[in-house]
């Protein structure tokens, strides 16, 4: 019985670590090194390309409508597209996921286009601990100006 209640107490704790993930500092580098960080909710993707010498990677067209921006030219209501390289293999849906994202400015050599691509590694399921962080970066980047 200790055991299932010192497991149980080592769950919760480990829930509450990862909802308050990351910190403001590695959030504020983030937001930094973006040229959009927007709340989004997926609403279709598409593998478009393969990437790599053996096409070890997989790259995905993304659409998401945005339900709160951060920081960048986006507005709340307007579909984004951006794009995501992932390893060949992945299968999750993400169609419906309420996540956000922090995107920056690419260029397609084969398009000779403009786009947006995901920051490597960058995208986190929304919740209100990380919400409240990004409103507050937003807040004091809008100070600063």
């Amino acid at each position: 019985m200790l055991l299932i209640s010192f497991l149980f107490c080592f769950a919760i704790e480990a829930k509450a670590q990862d909802d308050d993930f990351p910190d403001m500092s590695y959030l504020r580098t983030d937001v930094r090194n973006s040229s959009v960080v927007a709340r989004v909710i997926i609403r279709s993707y598409e593998e478009v390309d393969r990437i790599g010498e053996k096409s070890f990677y997989a790259l995905y067209r993304i659409e998401g409508e945005v339900q709160e921006v951060f920081k960048g030219k986006a507005k709340k209501g307007q579909l984004l597209e951006f794009y995501y390289a992932v390893e060949n293999g992945y299968s999750r849906s993400i169609v419906g996921d309420d996540c956000i994202v922090f995107l920056q400015n690419n260029y397609n050599e084969k398009t000779k286009k403009k786009n947006l691509g995901e920051i490597e590694n960058s995208r986190l399921p929304t919740n209100e601990s990380r919400l409240k962080k990004l409103r507050k970066i937003k807040a004091e980047r809008t100070k600063k100006r």
